[in-house]
C-alpha cells in the first residue's frame, strides 16, 4: 500500500528583537516521496545533516517505520521548496501527516532542524513496557498505543508512550 503524505510548509518571517516583530505567513503544499529506510541524515556530498537530531534518535531503536519518518525529517531539503529564501532569516514549519503519523518540524533558514513533535499511532511497544503491563494488568488487552517524541536542539529528546488497555467494558490509559 502506497503511503502518501502532504507537506504543509509555513513560512514565518521573524524580525530581530530591535524590529517591531512583524510576521507574515505563506502556505505551500508539496508532495514528497514515500519515506524509505536509508542512511539517516546523509547529504549527497556525504556530510551529515541535522546531526544533533540524528544522534538523539538513532539510539532509541523504535523500529523501521519510525526510523523511515525520522530519516525524512533529517534529510528534508528546504532548498528544493519554492518558498525557501536562504537569505531571509525565516523559520519554516513543516507538517508531515499520514494515517498513523503526525509530525510538526521547525527548521531555520539554513535547513537545520530546530525542534519537532512526532506522534506515531500503534507502533511496536518495547518489550520492557509490554512485560510491565502484562504483569500489572493480567487479563487486559492492548487497545491502542501512541508514541510521542519531543525534540529541541540542545536538549535531550523526550519520549512518551500512551497505551490504552481494555478488560471487557473497562478501559485504562497508561503513560510511560
Amino acid at each position: 500500500m502506497k503511503t502518501k503524505f502532504k507537506v504543509i510548509a509555513f513560512l514565518g518571517y521573524i524580525t530581530t528583537a530591535m524590529a517591531l516583530g512583524q510576521q507574515s505567513d505563506l502556505l505551500a503544499y508539496n508532495q514528497l516521496p514515500e519515506p524509505s529506510v536509508g542512511s539517516m541524515g546523509l547529504k549527497k556530498s556525504g556530510e551529515v545533516r541535522n546531526s544533533s537530531y540524528i544522534s538523539e534518535v538513532s539510539h532509541l531503536k523504535l523500529g523501521k517505520t519510525v526510523n523511515a519518518w525520522q530519516t525524512q525529517i533529517a534529510q528534508l531539503n528546504l532548498n528544493e521548496m519554492a518558498i525557501h529564501v536562504p537569505e531571509d532569516p525565516s523559520l519554516y514549519e513543516v507538517v508531515l501527516r499520514d494515517k498513523n503519523v503526525g509530525i510538526h518540524a521547525r527548521y531555520d533558514a539554513s535547513g537545520n532542524l530546530i525542534s519537532s513533535i512526532e506522534r506515531y499511532k500503534n507502533t511496536r511497544i518495547p518489550y520492557k513496557i509490554n512485560r510491565e503491563i502484562v504483569l500489572e494488568y493480567p487479563g487486559w488487552n492492548l487497545k491502542n498505543s501512541l508514541l510521542t517524541l519531543h525534540f529541541r536542539r540542545g536538549s535531550p529528546i523526550k519520549k512518551e508512550y500512551k497505551i490504552q488497555i481494555q478488560h471487557g467494558s473497562k478501559r485504562k490509559t497508561l503513560k510511560f
